[in-house]
């Protein structure tokens, strides 16, 4: 089995891999090798990031494994009696992470997609955390005062370092990033972002959030609660690659 990485007109492969061995997952959804063209235009724009699984015999493309610049990858796809393939793409991917410096590698999928959770865990894989979904009708919303002494405020960049120690472990710890995401968003403005402020609002930052309206994002009543998709405005996920619409 030979290794290599991307070269052009690998995204039908790809496409075709994916759609054969996840088609019987849950609410598998077929992609299109133009989807995925357009994805490595972006996030996966560096070419030397995609590893495929090359069949000697037959010089056709069996799998293929990934990851981004954040250090998430892919699960290992591969065509069906190739499964062998597995272990090297992964073993790619993680030699490619840790020659660019990555003390960890990470993942991200349904709960319900049990062969690929089984495969992340037996490969040393820990799951550290749940994406959980809300939704609820804003009239059904309390409506509680501001607590006496408190104050809403806006949340301004100078607030930047507080909002770091407030949510300590949340945010990237790159506070140049962190600030370039809150206040120069080009999917948001300032506008958006709200602080809490002791001494009627002249004081410290007690508390911060972050609220985004726009009949141009997806509607969550008709998103599918269980794909790891990060939403744009969930705190502690600004250096992920966000869901917007539904388009």
């Amino acid at each position: 089995m030979q290794i290599r990485s991307y070269q052009p007109g690998d995204e039908v492969a790809q496409a075709r891999i994916f759609n054969t061995a996840a088609a019987t997952l849950p609410a598998f959804k077929p992609a299109t090798a133009d989807e995925v063209a357009r994805r490595y235009r972006t996030t996966y724009a560096d070419p030397s990031s995609r590893f495929y699984a090359i069949d000697e015999t037959t010089g056709a493309v069996v799998g293929y494994a990934l990851f981004n610049p954040n250090g998430r990858l892919n699960y290992p796809w591969c065509l069906p009696g190739f499964e062998a393939a597995r272990e090297p793409l992964l073993a790619a991917v993680l030699e490619a992470l840790t020659h660019r410096g990555f003390a960890e590698a990470w993942a991200a999928y349904r709960a319900d997609w049990s062969p690929v959770l089984a495969f992340f865990q037996e490969h040393g894989f820990e799951s550290t955390r749940e994406m959980v979904n809300f939704v609820a009708e804003i009239a059904a919303l309390p409506d509680t005062d501001v607590p006496p002494g408190l104050a809403l405020a806006a949340l301004d960049r100078d607030d930047l370092p507080r909002l770091l120690d407030l949510g300590h472990g949340l945010f990237d710890d790159d506070p140049e990033r962190l600030g370039f995401y809150f206040w120069e968003n080009p999917y948001f403005g300032p506008d958006s972002l709200f602080a809490i402020r002791a001494d009627q609002g002249r004081g410290a930052l007690v508390g911060a959030a972050l609220a985004i309206a726009s009949a141009g994002y997806a509607d969550p009543t008709r998103l599918d609660a269980a794909m790891p998709c990060f939403r744009l405005g969930a705190l502690g996920t600004e250096r992920e690659r966000h869901k917007r619409s539904t388009a």
